[in-house]
Formats: C-alpha cells, sequence, structure tokens
C-alpha cells in the first residue's frame, strides 16, 4: 500500500513539474495573454480536469511558477555564499548567483510584476502565496545576513543607514535592470550596450557608498568575480549570464 501511494506521489509531483515546465515555456514565448489553459492541457497530454486537479486557476498556476523560480534563486543564493572569503567578496558571489538565476529563468522576471498585481494574486491559493512570500524571504534574508556578518567582521559600518534600506536598494537596482534589460532600443538610446556588466559595476558604486569594505578602489573585484565562477559556477561562462 505504502509503495504504491508512493508511486502515485512521485507521478503527481512529475506531471506537476511537467505542467509548470510547458507553462513557463509559454509564457516566456507568447506572455501572459498566451498562456491558454485549453492549449496548456494539449501540451502536456492531460486533461484540462487535471489542470485544475494541481492548480486553482491560471492565476494560481502563475503564482506555483514564481514561488517555485524564488526557491531555486534562495538555492543559489544560499550556494553563493557559501564561498571563501570576505562578507562583500560573497556579496559579489550573490550578484552572480542572480545573473545565474535569470540564466535559467528568464521568464522570472516578466511573471514576478504580474503576480504583484492584486487581481492576479488574490485569485492565487493561500498555499501558492505563502510558498512565494516565504521563499522571497528567504532570497531577503540571506542578503541581511551577509550584510550583519559584514557588520560583525568590522567591513560595515551602516552608522544611520538601516540594513533594510540597503537591501532595499540591491534589490530594486537589481529588479529594476532586469525589467530594462528586456527594452534593448530603450538602453542603446541611453548608451547601455552591455546592461549585466553595468549592473555589476553599479553594485560596486552603490556598496562604495555605504562604505561596505573592502571598497573597490582597494580590492581586485574582477578577480573574485572570476573566482565565483571557477568555483561555485563551473558550468556557467560569462557570455551565458551576460559578462
Amino acid at each position: 500500500m505504502t509503495s504504491t501511494l508512493n508511486r502515485k506521489e512521485r507521478e503527481k509531483k512529475f506531471r506537476e513539474e511537467l505542467i509548470l515546465d510547458t507553462a513557463s515555456l509559454m509564457l516566456l514565448q507568447e506572455g501572459y495573454l498566451g498562456l491558454n489553459l485549453d492549449r496548456l492541457a494539449e501540451k502536456v497530454e492531460y486533461s484540462k480536469g487535471t489542470l485544475y486537479l494541481h492548480f486553482d486557476s491560471k492565476e494560481d498556476l502563475i503564482l506555483a511558477i514564481a514561488a517555485r523560480n524564488l526557491k531555486q534563486r534562495a538555492d543559489l543564493f544560499e550556494h553563493a555564499v557559501t564561498l571563501s572569503g570576505r562578507p562583500r567578496e560573497k556579496a559579489v558571489a550573490l550578484g552572480v548567483a542572480d545573473l545565474v538565476f535569470l540564466y535559467y529563468q528568464p521568464v522570472h522576471f516578466q511573471i514576478e510584476p504580474l503576480v504583484k498585481q492584486t487581481s492576479i494574486w488574490e485569485r492565487g491559493s493561500k498555499k501558492r502565496q505563502q510558498e512565494f512570500d516565504f521563499h522571497m524571504k528567504l532570497c531577503l534574508g540571506v542578503l541581511r545576513r551577509l550584510m550583519e556578518d559584514g557588520v560583525k567582521q568590522g567591513d560595515l559600518d551602516l552608522g544611520r543607514v538601516k540594513p533594510e534600506a540597503v537591501t532595499f536598494g540591491l534589490w530594486a537596482m537589481s529588479y529594476g535592470a532586469y525589467s530594462l534589460a528586456r527594452s534593448q532600443a530603450l538602453l542603446k538610446a541611453i548608451g547601455i550596450d552591455h546592461p549585466m556588466q553595468t549592473l555589476i559595476q553599479d553594485r560596486l558604486l552603490f556598496l562604495d557608498g555605504v562604505g561596505w569594505k573592502p571598497l573597490s578602489t582597494e580590492w581586485d573585484y574582477g578577480a573574485t568575480l572570476e573566482r565565483v565562477l571557477k568555483e561555485l559556477f563551473p558550468d556557467i561562462s560569462r557570455q551565458n549570464i551576460g559578462l
């Protein structure tokens, strides 16, 4: 009986992952309006009723994709901070991990603005909402812990600046850059040919601005970046992540 239940659970998990993967690809290729549940059911070769066994609605499905993506992002962040070295070097590793996440999940920054719309969020199930919030907090928590380590080691003295403000600044910078990166014409109009390289530079300037040592004038963060790729993400090339 137990083995039968385990097999059923495995089959259910496989089916759900297939639906999520296929829906993600449809969103990437055709956008929100192109994600039609009838067509999705045809592509995964299950009935539309089967889709509803897993997801309450199209909005619930999109929220599930976003939550699953955020879990992967949090896992990459946790992996990034295993880098040996000073906290600010690990902050560089976090930045690289985020670009790796973007490489693996290019659709995420099309989805995340959608799920934050009230009309979509409120049609998602409580379970998916909780999953999304939980993994988002994990992502932000990694960065917060890293700043706390910087303070403990004497590399960071925030003074009157709250840690939350630094977290917000770095998060907003990344979120904005990933959104703008899809507007190639706009980027070229303002002279940005390599947005991810520019983002890395902007992060360095921002962390210099809050006094997180060692400053970029005192440390070769280009070498740190190379070490991050070699030690933590050996299967990822600079070209893969726009560097």
